[in-house]
């Protein structure tokens, strides 16, 4: 389905009365939530307390208010599933597996509307350091499922790290990303939990990441393959992630260019686009770790027929 391998290089909804403004508290571990570290379940015990959102922490997502025309208008669920870049996977309107940014910044109307969405498990794909620092919050009426993996390699990175010398240890523009994609091929086990715990619970769902794109993307390319679809619908659903971020991706980028080269804004540029080449790295990975996509899916993933049918019924694929 992919190439040889490379070695180098929305329903509507009516409103509903809208509460004040609150910021829902973290979901404390034991309180429907569980981590899991390696392929063990484990409901974590203690509290954890929710920091500041700093408006870099924020990564300037668009306030659901701000997406209302009037001033007191409420918004609607189409408008939260905007906010959050939240949409259905696959190009049936029956799917019921979403893909969002990460919702740490959700409060207690925008987890309402989110709620008609009827979704049962949210697996959070961030690794610990960014759960951490923005826990996933309560009152999303949903398990929270998180994981002790970092999936990209990638050490976390402040503002104070988004200097010359870091932009320029990037590469040509791409190059990271294409690097981070390949790493990605070599975690089969982390991708493998979820998609059995998806298709063994046959329930709607939501995943996620920091953006939405390149964890949440890779997981999105893998149900859609592993459901029949072809190269293109594949890369489609992938691909759109740049419309559902367009907003954002521009808030960030003039965030980040401030006093840039043009050849370090076109690095930076290119960390938040889903780009062919990224999804690709990761299929040419694959193929240079298992010999096929196919072979990949059996060995290392282990999904059997039933996986199969389960995605192709909960994307809404099965006549």
């Amino acid at each position: 389905m992919w190439k040889a391998c490379v070695p180098d290089p929305v329903p509507e909804a009516l409103p509903v009365p809208q509460p004040a403004p609150h910021t829902l508290p973290p979901v404390l571990p034991g309180q429907r939530s569980k981590h899991l570290s390696g392929l063990t379940p484990v409901v974590t015990a203690g509290s954890q307390p929710k920091p500041a959102i700093l408006p870099e922490a924020m990564y300037g997502r668009q306030p659901v208010s701000a997406l209302c025309g009037d001033a007191g208008s409420i918004p609607t669920i189409v408008q939260v599933m905007q906010s959050y870049g939240i949409r259905k996977v696959g190009p049936g309107s029956a799917s019921c597996i979403y893909r969002s940014r990460e919702l740490s910044t959700m409060d207690t109307f925008e987890a309402k509307m989110l709620g008609s969405l009827a979704v049962e498990v949210i697996y959070d794909l961030r690794k610990p350091s960014e759960v951490a620092s923005r826990p996933t919050p309560q009152g999303l009426n949903a398990e929270a499922i998180t994981f002790a993996v970092d999936v990209q390699d990638s050490p976390q990175h402040t503002a104070k790290d988004w200097d010359s010398s870091l932009v320029a240890r990037y590469g040509r523009p791409g190059e990271r990303m294409v690097a981070q994609y390949r790493k990605m091929a070599h975690h089969a086990s982390f991708f493998a939990i979820i998609l059995h715990m998806i298709a063994a619970r046959g329930v709607p769902s939501l995943f996620h990441c920091v953006n939405g794109k390149d964890r949440a993307g890779v997981l999105s390319a893998l149900i859609l393959a592993l459901a029949g679809l072809d190269r293109q619908a594949v890369l489609d659903d992938y691909l759109a992630a740049n419309a559902w971020n367009a907003e954002q991706n521009e808030r960030d980028l003039a965030c980040r260019s401030v006093g840039r080269t043009p050849q370090e804004i076109e690095v930076i540029k290119a960390l938040f686009e889903a780009r062919e080449e990224y999804l690709d790295a990761f299929f040419d990975e694959v193929a240079c770790l298992y010999g096929s996509f196919e072979h990949y899916c059996e060995k290392a993933l282990k999904i059997r027929d039933e996986e199969r049918d389960a995605f192709k019924g909960l994307l809404g694929l099965q006549s």
